[in-house]
């Protein structure tokens, strides 16, 4: 434990000088990060198992050069790995991009534009949970003792193992999750009184009012977006020009007092195309007139 006149010399410390706080947040961090996961380095092969063994005593012998330093009861009082799993790190992607990327425990995520995930900088203890608005597709680490939970406004996703793709967009009231691999388990937000749901693979689950809906998929693989093309299969006319500004970051403007009919269209538009190809694929399926104004970025409807 530290003496009060030690806490007395640590809290001049950090108030010197703002680089000493961020000394001190390393120093933690690692000493936490070996705490909590150091029995887990145990990589199979040669090369990374020297790799390991050196970060892994390098991390400890600076953590423990601190723990001598100030005293292991400061740490005690002021830090927990539990306050590591309550920090967040913020990803956001923007209109026209997509983006991949790998989380500390293994699991893949790629995001879909206009998108935005929420994860902590260290995973807690008994659960691995993060917080996604838009849409993205999860290839999740199996670890089962320690469940992997992707939390939406409609619903809490609940795995072990798996590959699925989540779309959740609170502002159109609009959710959906299809499963490709293995096993989750859906609970509703926004009607508690709904039972869980446990989806099974090449099946979907939307969102119809506050109501969460199963249907049967045909040999799904993968969503089209992670291919670069944009399903219309569906969509109102509204909804199809969300997409588009989605898709090619551009700013859709209806001019017209209604919206042509989309009943019976389907198809893939292939983004790298470009907006104006897909424009004129568009057009020549549906009643509309457009203008295009690349000096603003911006698509008029007519």
């Amino acid at each position: 434990m530290t003496t009060p006149e030690e806490e007395t010399q640590i809290a001049e410390w950090l108030s010197a000088d703002p680089n000493n706080q961020k000394e001190m947040d390393t120093a933690r961090f690692l000493f936490d990060s070996v705490k909590l996961y150091g029995d887990k380095m145990q990589p199979t092969q040669r090369r990374s198992l020297v790799r390991w063994r050196t970060i892994g005593r390098w991390a400890t012998q600076i953590a423990a050069a601190v723990m001598i330093a100030i005293g292991a009861g400061f740490f005690a009082n002021r830090y927990s790995i539990g306050e590591l799993s309550d920090k967040h790190h913020s990803i956001y992607v923007p209109a026209g991009q997509r983006m991949e990327l790998t989380l500390a425990d293994g699991t893949r995520i790629w995001m879909n534009s206009e998108s935005r995930l929420e994860y902590p900088i260290m995973f807690a203890q008994d659960v691995r949970r993060v917080k996604l608005i838009g849409e993205a597709m999860f290839e999740v680490a199996h670890d089962e003792s320690h469940p992997f939970i992707v939390e939406t406004f409609a619903s809490d996703v609940r795995v072990l193992g798996t590959k699925f793709n989540v779309d959740a967009n609170e502002a159109h009231h609009r959710f959906s999750i299809t499963l490709m691999e293995g096993s989750v388990r859906i609970s509703n937000r926004l009607d508690p009184s709904q039972a869980n749901i446990v989806m099974r693979p090449n099946e979907k689950v939307d969102l119809i009012g506050n109501y969460l809906y199963t249907s049967k998929l045909d040999d799904y693989d993968s969503p089209c977006w992670l291919n670069g093309q944009l399903d219309i299969t569906g969509l109102s006319f509204a909804e199809l020009m969300e997409k588009m500004e989605q898709a090619f970051a551009v700013r859709v403007v209806i001019k017209r007092s209604s919206l042509p009919s989309t009943a019976g269209i389907g198809g893939k538009i292939r983004i790298n195309a470009g907006v104006g190809n897909a424009f004129r694929w568009l057009h020549s399926l549906l009643n509309f007139d457009y203008e295009i104004d690349e000096a603003e970025n911006t698509i008029t409807i007519k």
